[in-house]
């Protein structure tokens, strides 16, 4: 496994983003059918691959043959040779809060947090450059970046619920807030505390780090 494939499913694991943490079952994509449509979009975002089990009309689909998936989109185009549905539709799948890029994008923010980014493209040779004890760090700031856009998320679920309190929204957004403070602590701790023991030889730019959080869409 790579440096960057073994970060990110590290991160996944922490915040239970795996590929199978989260399972959409029986989706009811009826409201979508007019009798000729053949593109199809789902609630979520980020979809597995392989994992969609699609029902048309009460028949099961066989992905490539009779449909597509554009996982990054949720969007299910049924192929031409293939009878759109007329009456019902359902689809049966797993996705994933975060896709790869933006995890990568959050890792990459954390090699420049400690002065081993050099370039986005270059991810994979700047983490087997790191030290062992600094990729901890890494993967700290990694995380911080990740709390902070799931309390992001939660925020707009507490908007689009209009304030009610059947989930306790507002609390699990400043828990959120507490772990993605906590893991930017560790990771200072952690970079500093390195460049110490090494005299500051190779202390880091600790320039202001920026990344592209991700964007959902609303609620369906």
């Amino acid at each position: 496994m790579s440096e960057v494939s073994e970060m990110t499913a590290s991160i996944r694991n922490l915040v239970d983003d795996l590929a199978t943490s989260k399972f959409i079952p029986r989706e009811d994509l009826g409201k979508q059918i007019n009798g000729t449509n053949k593109i199809f979009f789902l609630e979520k975002r980020n979809i597995v691959a392989s994992s969609t089990n699609v029902i048309s009309d009460g028949v099961t689909l066989t992905e490539t043959t009779n449909y597509t998936v554009n996982v990054a989109k949720g969007m299910i185009t049924i192929a031409p040779a293939t009878s759109a549905p007329s009456a019902s539709l359902t689809v049966d799948y797993y996705w994933q809060r975060f896709s790869d890029a933006v995890l990568l994008d959050f890792i990459n923010a954390g090699l420049r947090f400690i002065g081993y980014g050099t370039d986005a493209t270059a991810t994979e040779n700047d983490l087997l450059g790191t030290p062992e004890s600094l990729k901890e760090a890494v993967e700290h700031y990694a995380l911080h970046h990740v709390y902070n856009a799931l309390a992001t998320i939660t925020a707009d679920l507490y908007k689009a619920g209009a304030g009610k309190k059947n989930i306790d929204k507002d609390g699990i957004f400043k828990k959120y807030q507490q772990l993605a403070q906590d893991n930017e602590k560790g990771a200072l701790e952690l970079r500093d505390n390195y460049y110490k023991r090494q005299g500051r030889r190779e202390a880091p730019s600790f320039a202001q780090t920026h990344v592209k959080y991700p964007t959902y869409t609303p609620i369906r």
